[in-house]
């Protein structure tokens, strides 16, 4: 079983972020999968803290709020995917920062469901 973090400073984006995690998986033949969200800095670090996350998707309103996530990943040493959602006039410049701090992907939103799929069934075989 899959575990994914979905995390955004507002509560409905990694709701329905979720939702469309779950189908990909699904439709692409990757098992179950279990989705956890967070909307608060206190909510992410108590999941890492107690879950073992195969995959962290970040959608924040301000891509520099990314910052602090990924220096908890690289600090914890938690060996998952990291997935960036950036708005438009944030990408590439931004994408290409994050990348070289460890993110391994970023996609544009609004997030299609056909680039989802091709990045988890690359990474989860």
């Amino acid at each position: 079983m899959k575990t994914v973090l979905i995390v955004g400073d507002n509560a409905s984006v990694p709701k329905a972020l979720g939702e469309m995690v779950q189908r990909v998986f699904i439709e692409a033949d990757r098992g179950p999968t279990t989705i956890l969200t967070a909307s608060s800095d206190d909510e992410v670090l108590r999941v890492l803290s107690r879950d073992r996350i195969d995959l962290v998707m970040a959608d924040y309103s301000r891509v520099d709020r990314s910052y602090d996530l990924i220096g908890w990943l690289e600090q914890g040493k938690y060996p998952m995917k990291k997935l960036l959602v950036a708005a438009e006039g944030q990408f590439p410049k931004k994408t290409r920062e994050l990348r070289a701090k460890g993110v391994d992907a970023a996609v544009r939103r609004p997030v299609r469901k056909d680039e989802l799929r091709a990045l988890i069934q690359g990474w989860f075989q």
